[in-house]
């Protein structure tokens, strides 16, 4: 992928997230006490979190691929063409993971209610993920000793204790979420040397240039 396709890619996946929030906090009017006293002022539930989540994604792979035409030029973006499309991911995943489980067992309108709950109980860890994984890519392509896998799963974990210490069921559902994540955290070193190739091309030919 280009360095314009990974942007528009990350860009869409971002903007998805921004939709899907409003959608449902509007959706919370629906919701007695807490959630219902976030939601703004006229909310008008207009898709169900599923239909976002599906449309985000196809919309991040579709507007991806005209960039592909785009050739990348010097070192401008190098590093941010990696980090907001793992900001966009991070941010997105968990839910997507959670999606065809809760609708298999309970339907469009409790995974609504599930997004709602989730960005209650678990929005302290939702952020802090989504700031680590691109703190990690930023790292990781820039050649530094990025923050640990280990360490990105704890901390998560501990923030969906805010305020999950009074609700056991948060952090056991963000620990459950992280298993199939952890390996893909990983997995972000093959983008590192990716990119690291990338900066050092041009390097190399201007060496070997007469």
């Amino acid at each position: 992928m280009t360095r314009a396709s990974r942007l528009a890619f990350g860009l869409v996946m971002i903007a998805g997230v921004v939709l899907l929030a409003q959608n449902t906090l509007a959706d919370a009017h629906d919701q007695p006490g807490l959630a219902r006293w976030l939601a703004p002022p006229h909310g008008q539930h207009t898709w169900h979190a599923w239909q976002v989540i599906v449309a985000t994604w196809l919309g991040a792979i579709i507007a991806a691929l005209p960039c592909l035409l785009l050739r990348d030029r010097g070192d401008r973006w190098r590093v941010a063409s990696y980090v907001v499309p793992a900001v966009g991911i991070a941010l997105l995943l968990p839910l997507t993971i959670h999606m065809p489980i809760v609708l298999k067992t309970s339907g469009a309108k409790a995974f609504d209610d599930w997004c709602i709950y989730s960005g209650i109980f678990a929005l302290a860890a939702h952020i802090a993920f989504a700031a680590m994984v691109g703190a990690r890519a930023k790292a990781i392509v820039e050649g530094r000793e990025p923050m640990a896998v280990q360490t990105i799963y704890g901390v998560t974990v501990a923030m969906s204790c805010v305020p999950g210490l009074l609700v056991i069921l948060p952090p056991m559902i963000t620990s459950a979420t992280g298993i199939p994540i952890v390996p893909l955290l990983f997995l972000m070193e093959r983008w590192g040397k990716r990119a690291r190739d990338e900066a050092a091309l041009p390097l190399a030919v201007a060496r070997i240039a007469p």
